[in-house]
Parts: structure tokens; C-alpha cells; sequence
């Protein structure tokens, strides 16, 4: 019965082991995903490189309405040439 017993608490700790393994393997496999998806959603690109190839651009703080940049502020976006 002692044999028993041993073995039944074996497996209770392969089985927890074998969980927790498993459990973890799935963790890192959400997280890569959501790295991934993140990685397709962000568009990067910098300053420079938007005020260079905009024709007209404005940079307003939020709270304040303070106008931090601009760029060809008297030139309409929407005219028809």
C-alpha cells in the first residue's frame, strides 16, 4: 500500500509539472501574439519625416490650445486647383 501511495503522489507532482509547463507555453504564445498584432497596428514614423512631406501641418497641445508648430498655416488643404 506504502508502494501505492508513492506512486499516486508521483504522478500528482508530474501532473501540476506538466500544468504549469503547459500553462506557461500558452502565456508566451498570447504575449508573441499580441507582439506581433502590436507591431502591424503602430504605423512609426518620425517627425522629420511627416513636416517634410507634408504641404501644410499644425501641432496644438491639447489642454492649453496652444499651437506648438506650424507649417503653411494660410494654405488651404482642400482647394481645387
Amino acid at each position: 500500500m506504502n508502494n501505492e501511495l508513492l506512486l499516486n503522489i508521483d504522478y500528482r507532482k508530474q501532473y501540476f509539472v506538466l500544468r504549469e509547463k503547459v500553462r506557461m507555453r500558452k502565456f508566451i504564445i498570447v504575449m508573441m501574439s499580441f507582439m506581433l498584432l502590436l507591431s502591424y497596428v503602430v504605423p512609426v514614423a518620425s517627425a522629420e519625416e511627416l513636416v517634410e512631406s507634408g504641404k501644410s501641418a499644425v501641432l496644438m497641445e491639447v489642454e492649453t490650445g496652444r499651437i506648438l508648430y506650424e507649417k503653411s498655416p494660410h494654405n488651404s488643404w482642400n482647394r481645387q486647383v
